[in-house]
């Protein structure tokens, strides 16, 4: 068996190549489904990503990996709950997109030697990357027109990975200058999106460790709470013409108002999609609708915006916890792990199960790198 002693200190080329490998596999699904190959190429994908597991050095995920296998297969057997091809192929691109393309970045990175500031790093450097193309597409196709995709990224995507850098930035207890100068961009590249979503995301998590957040010196404490400050007179001042500002302080003041008026189609219909997930789920409480067939109640959209409903109405009650049961068995003791944390609660506002992969790739980093380095 390899051990860790062996293993060759990891690249942030090679990191980078993961995070977007992890991102972008969704392409490869497209490329299967424009040429009618969606079935058996996932099949196909499926069988080989087996023989990856079964023949790498996986011992540090041994457990984690076992159960994956497992969830893999019950939602497998679910997305075959439903009579129409569609709704199977769906669910399948689902639980592939969500399960296995993270775990098998993970197994790759397993074989190199991280540490967590390493680690922090060269998702920072990844993100920059995906921010700097995302700046210079939106130049050429629409700076403030948020129909223009962000390079890469749509708007929520784009969001959340300039909310999972910005987090590895200010989780830090101690910042240097440079460090509170980049949180300041990614944060601003989350309020350019114009996306509710992520902003909220961060705002919570840094409610949540304020004290991470204000750093351990003193004099730290002082630039970051008085950046903050400035931030949010700036925020309030301008929260008319800044798009997800001012649709939180509209929902803020009047919530039922905002989601029966100018917030019925976003707010509103995820009231809606949340009401119909828990009724699908009180019809059918042990194995739910099955997999992918929560779009059988809505010919205009496929999923609730709420992965914890989507379990709920889909996979039911014996899901959910199979679920639950998955992200306990991981650790949450890492400033990678609050990121990862950090992309569980986006997708309480947006995304189906695919994008469980933007929350799972970080919390499987924080379970299989060393915890060597004081953060």
């Amino acid at each position: 068996m390899l051990q860790a002693t062996n293993k060759k200190k990891g690249s942030w080329i090679l990191f980078v190549i993961l995070f977007f490998v992890n991102i972008g596999f969704k392409e490869v699904i497209r490329f299967l489904e424009v040429n009618d190959f969606l079935l058996e190429g996932i099949f196909v994908l499926t069988f080989i990503s087996l023989m990856i597991f079964f023949i790498s050095n996986t011992y540090q995920l041994k457990n984690i990996l076992w159960l994956v296998i497992l969830f893999y297969f019950f939602l497998l057997f679910m997305s075959f709950q439903n009579l129409d091809i569609l709704k199977v192929e769906y669910g399948l691109q689902k639980v592939f997109l969500g399960l296995f393309v993270p775990v098998l970045c993970i197994i790759v990175f397993n074989r190199y030697e991280w540490d967590d500031k390493s680690v922090l790093k060269y998702l920072i450097i990844s993100v920059s990357i995906i921010s700097i193309i995302g700046i210079l597409y939106k130049l050429k196709g629409g700076f403030f027109d948020r129909s223009v995709s962000f390079g890469l990224l749509g708007s929520i995507p784009f969001g959340w990975v300039n909310g999972m850098a910005f987090l590895s930035l200010v989780l830090v207890r101690e910042k240097s200058f440079k460090q509170i100068v980049l949180s300041l961009f990614f944060l601003t590249m989350i309020i350019w999106t114009g996306s509710k979503g992520p902003l909220l995301g961060v705002v919570l998590v840094c409610l949540i460790f304020w004290n991470r957040v204000l750093g351990k010196k003193v004099s730290t404490k002082i630039i970051v709470f008085s950046i903050v400050c400035i931030a949010f007179f700036i925020l309030l001042i301008y929260s008319d013409d800044i798009r997800s500002v001012r649709m939180i302080i509209d929902f803020l003041a009047d919530p039922e108002e905002y989601s029966e008026g100018v917030g019925k189609g976003s707010v509103g219909t995820r009231q809606e999609y949340i009401a119909t997930s828990w009724r699908l789920f009180l019809e059918n409480p042990i194995f739910g609708v099955g997999f992918g067939g929560w779009q059988s109640n809505f010919t205009d959209h496929k999923y609730p915006h709420n992965v914890s409903m989507e379990m709920l109405a889909e996979t039911g009650f014996v899901g959910f916890v199979f679920f639950l049961y998955l992200l306990f068995k991981l650790k949450y003791k890492k400033i990678i792990a609050y990121v990862g944390l950090y992309g569980m609660m986006t997708l309480l506002f947006s995304g189906d199960f695919s994008y469980f992969r933007y929350a799972f790739f970080p919390l499987l980093l924080a379970y299989v790198s060393n915890d060597n380095t004081k953060l």
